[in-house]
């Protein structure tokens, strides 16, 4: 975002009762196979999550690192002072959630993804967007 020179800043979800925040993105997946892959799957895995593979992977991508002890390794910490932004998502991570795991999840995500989507790039306003997907979602479960 900042070679887009896009201006942009971020903020905590505000909280009502109790901070929460959805954790959730790439997944590794090992598969039952034969012995000789299986093998190689978690020497793949325990590589991956190394620190060093870690650090590269969330200074190169911004994702939240996995291993909490990377978090405040020097290099991630300098990294930090660059990238401002990411400490809040570090702060919510604590109170991170994954996902709900029941048919029909994206019918309750999608709309309101799009919503999000429309106000990001300016074609709607944040309570348009929002009652549009209220609408959308009473059409769905009532």
């Amino acid at each position: 975002m900042k070679q887009s020179g896009l201006h942009f800043d971020v903020f905590p979800i505000p909280v009502a009762q109790e901070p929460a925040t959805v954790i959730g993105g790439e997944n590794l997946f090992l598969f039952k196979t034969s012995r000789e892959r299986e093998k190689a799957d978690f020497k793949f895995a325990e590589y991956a999550l190394r620190a060093p593979f870690q650090t590269e992977l969330a200074l190169g991508t911004c994702y939240l690192p996995v291993n909490i002890k990377l978090r405040q390794s020097p290099k991630y910490q300098e990294f930090l002072k660059e990238q401002p932004q990411i400490k809040v998502f570090l702060q919510q991570a604590k109170h991170g959630r994954s996902r709900p795991i029941f048919p029909g999840y994206t019918r309750i995500s999608d709309p309101l993804g799009r919503a999000v989507k429309v106000v990001f790039l300016g074609k709607s306003s944040p309570d348009e967007a929002l009652k549009a997907a209220q609408q959308l979602l009473d059409l769905i479960f009532n």
